[in-house]
């Protein structure tokens, strides 16, 4: 694993300001649940997270996201975190 494994995601999902203000925020992440520890981050998109496909500047494969705004992490609790913003929040 790389050295960024355990992650707190409330931090990166600022980063989802760099969409177009007041759309719907995003991140060009793809992440798989580990059931039990939190989600895999398996590929970072074109997006605020600086990815080319596969790799980004801030996150990479195969971080470990072990909680989004406190709780625990899993797909569903990222897709509701950036539901529940809007970009350049």
């Amino acid at each position: 694993m790389t050295s960024g494994v355990l992650l707190a995601l409330s931090l990166v999902l600022s980063l989802a300001a760099q969409a177009s203000a007041g759309g719907p925020a995003y991140l060009g992440l793809s992440v798989r649940d580990v059931p039990g520890v939190g989600c895999v981050v398996t590929g970072v998109g074109p997006g605020p997270l600086g990815g080319t496909g596969l790799e980004g500047t801030r996150l990479r494969r195969p971080d470990l996201l072990v909680a989004i705004d406190g709780k625990p992490a899993s797909r569903e609790a990222l897709r509701a975190a950036l539901a529940a913003r809007s970009a350049g929040e």
